[in-house]
């Protein structure tokens, strides 16, 4: 879970926060001197001002009322009181910088953006937001004056659409600074001083921070990942502020805002890391190492692949997606809690299949990646449309002649004394030998120890000539698989429960490379669904139960 020290939290008030509702400093005590903030949630300590102006008509009469803060949250009380059951739009958003009176606000009704429905206050993904979707909806402040072409702009959306969008603009169209959604195959794009620069990455209809940095380079992250290192395009002041549109309405914005920040005159990038966790602390939009994984608790593995986020140190994405259909690449990450980010990885499917072309190492032992270039031999993660599941978990299928494997040839998986551990999440629903991991180099150093026999067993199997420790298993059952080995004993665990061991192995020696799915040469390969494998290189049997039941207890295999 988050954790933010008291020294840290005590200088502050503090709003609500993070999975379980830490707190979290107010963004502009720690980050002053914004020239304009808008939000529903307390973004400043000394502000004692509203959040917005809201309006409403009723019996052809129009009403509005100014709507602050409780406890640094919007005072939805008085709002639901306002709306007396109705529809409530914002005339106003108001500016909480302190900077200046850079509010922006729309007089005319019909283009006013909504934030109660039918008594009900706008959210979404668990937060208040502001609706902007139908006909143009846009706030505006004609007189925001940004002096210099350098500035930062952090916004939290999450868009209906994927058509072309413009989320923030500026009036002087010959320097305008503009952030939004391309058009096509959707990306993200940022206009400075009239020059367009688009991501390569399509972008999602899922609840997004994007960080904006115009500067000698203009970038752009899209949840703390950079997608837009643009050269240097000259400086240049400019003057007005749109919000939810371009100039005069056009691309408007389909979908929710929640928060816009606004640095004139800084570029803001050494803060980045900084504005942004305390952003997603209270948003809860992605996966950013700010909560603990299971290999926090029982770190120093030799490899770990999963579809839920398992290293707080690792931020990086889970899979990299290859679509059927144009073949097309992306990584998929994490959200907040962790789980994998099937929103994205939907969108990205279009309706058809989706294969993996890597498994991306969460262990930060090194690169050990397992990846699959060749287009026929990528297991699957999305079958028309549909994400695979096991148990309800999302999962990768692999079928015959499916393999991934890591590049090096020298990945640390055996101890010195020829001890090592293997976890994993998985089915097997054919009979036959199948491997669904292997260590082996070709020769007498090997180590199959998540393997399936011709007897249909379980088995941990470990050098040749074979000393294999087996269990009994059930064809189409879930299990949690369990091998562990030291220098001179294997034990093999099904759910749990010990289910053989053996003696008398050769420990391995050697280095070669990790085989995902398969042996070697794509011989053998698991037919079947496999959700989680971490690797040890040592004898993780003082620690096999609380590990399974991390394992356990995200995927409820068994009681």
């Amino acid at each position: 879970m988050p954790f933010i020290s008291a020294s840290v939290i005590s200088p502050y008030n503090s709003i609500r926060g993070g999975a379980e509702g830490e707190l979290v400093p107010l963004l502009l005590d720690l980050y002053p001197d914004a020239a304009a903030a808008y939000s529903l949630r307390k973004l400043r300590a000394a502000y004692s001002g509203p959040a917005i102006e809201a309006r409403k008509t009723v019996g052809g009469e129009t009403f509005v009322q100014d709507i602050g803060f409780v406890g640094n949250e919007l005072d939805t009380a008085s709002l639901l009181t306002f709306a007396d059951g109705g529809d409530v739009f914002v005339a106003k958003w108001y500016d909480q910088s302190g900077g200046g009176n850079n509010d922006v606000a729309q007089v005319s009704e019909s283009a006013q953006p909504q934030i109660v429905s039918n008594g009900v206050v706008v959210t979404t993904s668990g937060n208040y937001a502001i609706d902007f979707s139908g006909s143009t909806k846009t706030l505006v402040n004609a007189t925001f004056d940004n002096s210099t072409q350098v500035g930062s702009v952090f916004t939290i959306v999450k868009s209906t659409t994927l058509n072309a969008q413009v989320i923030t603009d500026s009036a002087d169209l010959a320097n305008r600074q503009v952030s939004g959604f391309y058009a096509g195959n959707p990306t993200v794009f940022s206009i400075s001083k009239g020059i367009g620069y688009k991501s390569t990455t399509p972008t999602n209809t899922n609840m997004n921070l994007l960080s904006t940095f115009f500067d000698v380079n203009s970038d752009l992250y899209l949840n703390g990942v950079k997608i837009i290192n643009s050269a240097n395009i000259g400086s240049g002041t400019r003057l007005g502020f749109t919000l939810g549109s371009g100039v005069g309405g056009a691309a408007s914005f389909e979908g929710s805002i929640f928060e816009v920040i606004v640095f004139d005159g800084q570029n803001k990038s050494s803060d980045r890391v900084g504005i942004e966790s305390n952003i997603n602390s209270s948003y809860n939009i992605y996966w950013d190492g700010s909560q603990t994984g299971l290999l926090d608790d029982y770190p120093s593995a030799a490899a770990a692949y999963s579809l839920r986020a398992l290293n707080s140190a690792y931020t990086g994405p889970a899979i990299e997606a290859r679509r059927s259909s144009d073949n097309a690449i992306k990584d998929i990450g994490f959200l907040y809690d962790g789980s994998l980010d099937t929103e994205s990885l939907l969108s990205f499917a279009e309706g058809g299949d989706v294969f993996v072309a890597k498994w991306y190492d969460q262990s930060g032992n090194g690169n050990n990646d397992a990846l699959q270039p060749s287009d026929a031999q990528q297991p699957q993660i999305v079958d028309l449309g549909s994400v695979v599941t096991l148990n309800g978990k999302p999962t990768i299928l692999s079928s015959v002649g499916k393999a991934m494997y890591t590049a090096s040839n020298s990945v640390p998986v055996v101890g010195d004394l020829g001890e090592r551990s293997s976890f994993s999440v998985l089915n097997s629903n054919a009979s036959g030998l199948q491997l669904a991991i292997s260590y082996v180099d070709g020769g007498t150093n090997l180590w199959f120890p998540i393997a399936f026999n011709n007897a249909g067993n379980a088995v941990s199997r470990n050098s040749d000539p074979a000393s294999a420790a087996t269990a009994p298993y059930t064809a189409n059952s879930d299990v949690v698989f369990t091998s562990l080995l030291n220098s001179t004993n294997s034990e093999v665990f099904i759910n749990g429960v010990s289910g053989g061991g053996a003696t008398g192995f050769i420990p391995q020696t050697g280095t070669s490379k990790i085989n995902v799915f398969a042996r070697y040469a794509n011989v053998w390969s698991l037919v079947g669904q496999v959700s989680e494998i971490i690797l040890y290189p040592s004898d993780q049997t003082a620690n096999r139960v609380e590990i399974e039941t991390n394992i356990n207890n995200h995927y409820t295999i068994y009681p």
